[in-house]
This record gives structure tokens, C-alpha cells and sequence, in this order.
């Protein structure tokens, strides 16, 4: 399509003789800028780019015919010439349309760009809505959809077109409404300050903050209560959103001895958390206190200590068992009224102990990257927009190029020599740069790194999730994830806590028959055979024994006991012939 307007419209004096050919462009020409703004939802910028094509290609008129070298005939609006006419007339006899008219026309030429030709189209219908968006929409416009020569009688009529669109029709229809969209986080951190947007645009995918100890809520239009804000929310004029916060809470699980949940809790992340003052029992054993790890010998934590809960806390219980506490060593029983056995002597020791403080901690947030991170217990993941930079690595003199192939200082570049890169900082406010040989790429230097990265100039204003690349086929817009992760730590500390000693108590003897009956050792003062009581071992004692088993005398139990020579446990003749023996050995 070949599109000169000095030589435009030999059939245009056929319309020229109805009403004068400007009356006509200009009539048309409003109902083009409508149809482009309102109907195809371009910028204005866009919209300016479109325009000055137009104007070079058939001043507007659809029924305008120009006749190429090959002798075939360019044709409407858009100068459709071969297959491209074909399809034009092909379309609009399908749709209902007359091809031949503004109407038809502008109809396919939307249904060009938005399917054969959605290459071309995504190069110019995101640019930036300023005087120079229109100039980069000019240029793409006539490069890659209208693909006129670039050079005609030594003018570049890219460059042509492009300041056509910038000097004229911006000026003309030109108002930038871009709106600056600031995000307060609101006592949190947020990767993205601030976003540029078209008033009544839909703001786009929102990044998600973060806030130790807090969960994000959404972004509201006041710092609190408000309306809150969605991708698809619109703004007139520059406006800041907030976010809200809600404190997280933080899970907190008791086990018992058998390893099951015996209690269950929760608390805001960020406070002292104040342990239970009760203690699930284990038969045969006493409680000491708690650990942070399960089947631990000694504990870190006892009821109603205090403890930072950062992140989910889990407490075990540590236990001594009866023989440990009866072995006399000292034992850290948490309450001691829990030993209750009579006959033993406790005595209460002051003690040094080692125990852990969970000194865990949650590491510095990664860097923004496409890869998807699923959150956890103990991972942390927050997410925004991140846009592609890229360049191509000269390897002679380390030029950062906008493409491969040869370089300023003639070396050749390889489409291997690709860097790209992931930023949360948008196009938009990327503080780019023009080159000068190409309008399609932008450069800047703004990243961080003081490197130059560049990207498409037809993307500058898009901000949405899934934006592809104006001069390509690549998402170059998509969900960042930043995380951070939990790192258990422990440190170690001394405490000063009560011990016990437990042995047996000094028995307050009750000797009855010989024996104490509290514990049963051995009457020292007890005399067998001693019946009389006199402490003597008598013929006296053989006597009483005598007439016992002559039923003559009924002895006391003392006397019982003393009489029981055998210690069977009866009274009978053979303890009197026993006690005769002794007396015949006592003499």
C-alpha cells in the first residue's frame, strides 16, 4: 500500500464535485477521531497517530483510488490493495456493510487490526497519552500496518507521519489524561509508589503490601473505612489509595503426653503470649514444663510464662517419672503438692538449668520474579506487577542494543546474546529515553543497576496483567512473587528455678512385738522369751508360758510375741521346750 498524498484521489474529484474535497476531509474526519476514540477505545494519542496516516493515505476519503506501478489499484481509506481489498469487500458483504463507504471501512479496518494484523496493532494502541505517544503512534502506524516506503523522494515518511501526529492532530485533539494513582501502604511497604493512568481507565492489577504482623486487606480510597478499590476501579483525577490491615493471628497447639492436641489457642501475631497456668497429667510421672520440640529430656517453658508468638508456636511436655523423682537426685517438678506419698522428706534447692528462647525470625523479602510461590506456615509471599527490560549484549564493545545483528561498532550480535530482567517499576514512569534510529523500543537507565534495559515503546502506558509485547508475541506484564521464609532458631539461656530432693523420711518408730509398724525394722529392746517384761530371760518366763498352754494364765499380745520362740506365728509346746533350751544355755 503505497500512500502519497500529492498524487492521492484522481477519483476523489468525483466527491470533490458533490462538495469541496477539505469540507469533505473535515467532515470525515471527525466521524474517524469518534470512531477511534469511542468505538475502538484508543487514546487520544492513538487516535492522532491513526490520524495523520489517514490523512496521507486518502485524506479521509473512502472512495479515494490510487494506481501503483504494478497497475494494480490501491483503494479507501487505508489505501486496501490485492488480497487486503478482497478481504475488505469479502467482510463487509458478510457483515451487512457497504465497502465503499466510511462506515464499512472503519468497521474492517478495526477487524484488520484486531485479528490479522494484531501485531501491528498492539504497537501503537497502548502508547502514552502525550504528544510523543502520538508521535510513536504515527510512526508504528505507517511501519508496521500501513508498511508504506520508508523513504519516498529522499523524506522518511515514517518520520513524516509521526511528526504529522505530534504537530497537528495532537495539538488539535490532544489532552493528555493520564492520572497519577499514588498507593499509600499505610504503615506497610508496597514495591509500587505510584502508577500512571488514563482518567476513567481501569486501574489494573493492584500489587499486594506487606506488614510485619498484619494481613492485608485491600486498598481503600480513605486510610480507613472508604470504598475499596479493584482492578477494574476508575479515577478521574490523581488520587491515593490506602491499604487496610487486619492483625494476623498466630496458631498456638498444646500436646499431651500421648503426642495428641490437648489444647488449642491463637493469638496476634507480634504479642506476648501468656502460657496456659494448667498442665495435661501423665499417670506415674510429674510435669517439669514445656518444650518446643517433641520427647525432649528437659523443658524451655513453664504455666503462664510469657513469649513472643512470630509465628506458629508448638508446645510439648516434658515429664519425670516416680523412679526418677525416689532416686535422690534432684528433680524440677513444676508443683510439687503433685507428689503426694506419705514417708518421704522433700527438700527444696534453688537450681541452674539450660533452656532455649525461640529467637526465630523471618528473613529480608526477595527480589520480585515470575515464579509462583505458594505461602505457608512458614513462607510469606506478596505480589505486584513486574514488567520485562531486556537488551542484547554487544560482545566487542558491550553496547546494550535494542536489537540483534550488527552493532554501532559493526560487530555482530547474536540473538543469543539476550539479557532480560524483571521490575516493578512501570513503563510509564521508567524516566525512558527515545533512540535515534528506531521509534518501536524506549531505553532506560532507571532499574537500579545504572544499566541501560529497554522495552517497547507500544507498550509505555500498559499496566495489565498479560500485556504481550507490542513487537512481539511474549508476555512482557505479569504477577510478581516476593517471599520470605521463617528461620527456626533457638537460643540458649540459663535459668535459676526450684528443685527438689525427695528421699525418705526418718521413721518415728511404733515398735509393737518387736517390729516398728510404720517401717518395720526390728525392736532393738525386744527380748524373745521375755514374758515377764523384766528384761530377763527367766525360769519365771517358763513358767507363765507353761500355764498358758495349761490355759491357766491368758498372755497379752506383748506376751504373744515374746512367747512365739519359733516364730510360726502359734503358741505351742514345742516354744516351752525352746525357752527351756535357752534358759539351759543362759545358765
Amino acid at each position: 500500500m503505497k500512500r502519497i498524498a500529492s498524487v492521492l484521489l484522481a477519483a476523489a474529484l468525483i466527491a470533490a464535485a458533490v462538495f469541496p474535497v477539505a469540507v469533505y476531509a473535515a467532515s470525515n474526519e471527525q466521524v474517524v477521531f469518534e470512531y477511534l476514540t469511542n468505538t475502538m477505545g484508543l487514546n487520544t494519542a492513538a487516535a492522532c497517530g491513526a490520524m495523520a496516516n489517514l490523512e496521507k493515505e486518502s485524506n479521509f476519503n473512502p472512495h479515494a483510488e490510487y494506481q501503483e506501478k504494478d497497475g494494480s489499484i490501491s483503494y479507501g481509506l487505508c489505501q486496501w490493495n490485492g488480497v487486503r481489498r478482497t478481504a475488505l469487500e469479502n467482510y463487509c458483504s458478510v457483515h451487512g456493510y457497504d465497502s465503499t463507504t466510511l462506515n464499512g471501512q472503519l468497521h474492517y479496518m478495526q477487524y484488520e487490526l484486531e485479528t490479522s494484523e494484531s501485531s501491528a496493532y498492539g504497537s501503537f494502541r497502548n502508547v502514552e497519552n502525550t504528544a510523543d505517544g502520538a508521535y510513536t503512534a504515527g510512526y508504528n502506524w505507517a511501519s508496521k500496518y500501513e508498511r508504506c516506503a520508508h523513504y519516498f523522494d529522499d523524506v522518511d515518511q515514517y518520520a513524516q507521519r509521526a511528526n504529522l501526529a505530534k504537530s497537528k492532530y495532537w495539538p488539535k485533539y490532544g489532552k493528555s489524561t493520564l492520572i497519577t494513582v499514588s498507593f499509600d501502604a499505610n504503615g506497610g511497604s508496597c514495591a509500587v509508589t505510584s502508577r500512571r493512568v488514563d482518567a476513567g481507565s481501569a486501574i489494573g492489577a493492584l500489587p499486594a503490601p506487606s506488614r510485619d504482623d498484619y494481613a492485608f486487606s485491600g486498598w481503600y480510597t480513605s486510610q480507613t473505612g472508604g470504598t475499596q478499590v479493584t482492578a477494574s476501579t476508575t479515577f478521574s483525577s490523581d488520587t491515593t489509595i490506602y491499604a487496610h490491615w487486619a492483625l494476623s493471628s498466630v496458631e498456638i497447639t498444646y500436646y499431651d503426653a500421648a503426642g495428641q492436641v490437648w489444647l488449642a489457642d491463637s493469638a496476634a501475631s507480634g504479642s506476648d503470649y501468656q502460657l496456659e497456668s494448667t498442665y495435661p497429667l501423665k499417670d506415674g510421672s510429674y510435669f517439669c514444663g514445656w518444650s518446643y520440640t517433641k520427647d525432649a529430656a528437659s523443658f524451655d517453658l513453664r504455666p503462664n510464662q510469657s513469649v513472643k508468638a512470630r509465628s506458629a508456636l508448638r508446645f510439648y511436655p516434658v515429664y519425670v517419672t516416680l523412679e526418677e523423682v525416689l532416686s535422690g537426685k534432684e528433680v524440677y517438678i513444676y508443683r510439687i503438692e503433685d507428689f503426694s506419698a506419705d514417708g518421704y522428706q522433700i527438700e527444696q534447692v534453688q537450681s541452674t538449668v539450660n533452656c532455649r528462647v525461640n529467637a526465630s525470625y523471618w528473613t529480608e523479602w526477595s527480589d520480585y520474579t515470575p515464579t509462583e510461590v505458594t505461602a505457608g506456615e512458614n513462607v510469606q509471599v506478596r505480589t505486584a506487577p513486574v514488567y520485562r527490560y531486556y537488551y542484547f549484549l554487544c560482545p566487542s564493545c558491550g553496547a546494550h542494543e535494542p536489537f540483534y545483528g550488527t552493532s554501532d561498532c559493526h560487530a555482530q550480535i547474536p540473538s543469543s546474546a539476550w539479557h532480560s530482567t524483571w521490575s516493578t517499576l512501570p513503563y510509564s514512569q521508567s524516566d525512558y529515553k527515545t533512540f535515534s534510529y528506531t521509534t518501536e523500543k524506549y531505553y532506560t537507565t532507571s532499574l537500579g543497576d545504572g544499566q541501560m534495559w529497554i522495552f517497547s515503546s507500544g507498550n509505555v502506558s500498559a499496566t495489565d496483567i498479560g500485556t504481550i509485547d507490542a513487537t512481539g508475541s511474549e508476555e512482557v506484564i505479569v504477577t510478581g512473587y516476593s517471599f520470605r521464609k521463617l528461620v527456626e532458631k533457638y537460643d540458649s539461656v540459663t535459668q535459676s528455678v526450684t528443685a527438689y530432693k525427695i528421699t525418705p523420711a526418718e521413721c518415728q518408730h511404733h515398735y509393737v512385738g518387736g517390729k516398728c509398724t510404720i517401717c518395720g525394722q526390728a525392736d532393738p529392746d525386744f527380748l524373745l522369751g521375755d514374758l515377764t517384761g523384766d528384761g530377763k530371760v527367766t525360769s519365771a518366763d517358763a513358767v507363765l508360758l507353761v500355764r498358758s498352754l495349761s490355759e491357766l494364765e491368758q498372755l497379752t499380745d506383748e506376751q504373744l510375741m515374746s512367747a512365739d520362740m519359733n516364730g510360726d506365728g502359734k503358741i505351742t509346746a514345742a516354744d516351752s521346750v525352746a525357752l527351756v533350751r535357752l534358759l539351759t544355755e543362759l545358765t
